[in-house]
């Protein structure tokens, strides 16, 4: 389920290329870039209204009894009335510091994860960013351009749900780190070999379902890392520096395409940061066992229990 809803991103992403394909011919970029402002606009109130809190946020600060039942009756749960859900994780009495995220045996799978989404979001947006740019530099149109980088998200789409499946069935951790092997080979292939539209289209899209399949992927791996009071701190530090990788990359692109001209050059680059991807992400050790929970049919939920046992 986390990897079905985080592919929402990769399908809104892959739209917008094809969106933009058809909008550039006829009312330009500026129109491409009201829309994108426009929409998380229309979708904030509708956010606001339906989005719920974590259940188990709410069980460990002890709030609202009656609105935690009904959330997880949305998951099958069956709970009588003034039901009391309970968690062995003490009462939050102030907030999480970063520094606990280095303690406790929490260090080394903090940096792994840190340094994994640093690289996967490094490969993600300089392609993201950059790829019309190097399509159009090997002499296709900039429509065509658009479309194939649509298909890079929306190969990442599959990939995330791909991925999320294998996770529920194999080591979590394994499938991540084979998802990134196989984006890298076919960055190198795009980068070694000289293709064809059509042959690079279908390339590009496998690598975003490898790539961004393993990106998702680790977005749902990463919160049962952490115990309840550490998460929110946890996977926010670890999506921020995972940002930081984005926004090199996003600067760092121009000066490697001036650096390695030619199309094929930024594929071969790029394979390296998908390979200490998955270098990194295999050698993720569990700090701690899975977290068990007291509460009456809290510890029945699979959303709490194969991801997290599935180490």
């Amino acid at each position: 389920m986390i990897t079905l809803m985080y592919s929402g991103f990769n399908i809104g992403s892959g739209a917008g290329g094809f969106i933009a394909a058809g909008m550039l011919p006829n009312l330009g970029w500026k129109a491409v870039l009201f829309l994108g402002g426009l929409l998380p606009l229309l979708m904030l109130p509708l956010l606001m209204w339906i989005l719920p809190e974590s259940t188990l946020y709410m069980v460990v600060r002890n709030q609202h009894k009656d609105k935690i039942a009904r959330i997880l009756r949305r998951a099958g749960g069956v709970f009588s009335a003034g039901t009391t859900f309970v968690l062995k994780t003490p009462v939050i009495a102030k907030k999480a510091r970063v520094l606990q995220l280095f303690s406790n045996g929490y260090a080394k799978g903090t940096l792994v994860l840190w340094l994994t989404y640093f690289m996967g979001l490094f490969v993600i947006y300089l392609l993201n960013g950059w790829l019309p740019t190097i399509v159009r530099g090997a002499g296709f149109s900039l429509e065509r351009a658009a479309i194939i980088a649509g298909l890079f998200q929306l190969g990442g789409t599959i990939g995330g749900l791909l991925v999320g499946n294998l996770m529920d069935r194999f080591v979590a951790k394994r499938v991540i780190a084979l998802f990134y092997l196989m984006g890298m080979c076919c960055l190198l292939a795009q980068g070694v070999w000289g293709f064809g539209p059509t042959a690079l289209a279908v390339l590009v899209f496998i690598s975003g379902v490898c790539i961004n399949g393993a990106q998702t992927g680790l977005q749902a791996f990463s919160p049962a890392f952490y115990p309840t009071e550490m998460r929110a701190t946890g996977v926010s530090w670890m999506h921020g520096i995972g940002r930081s990788g984005a926004i090199i990359s996003s600067s760092l692109g121009g000066v490697l395409l001036g650096m390695f001209p030619g199309a094929t050059s930024i594929f071969i680059i790029l394979a390296t940061p998908a390979l200490l991807a998955a270098i990194t992400i295999i050698n993720h050790q569990h700090a701690r066992p899975a977290e068990r929970i007291k509460g009456i049919g809290l510890n029945d939920l699979p959303a709490l229990s194969r991801t997290m046992n599935n180490r």
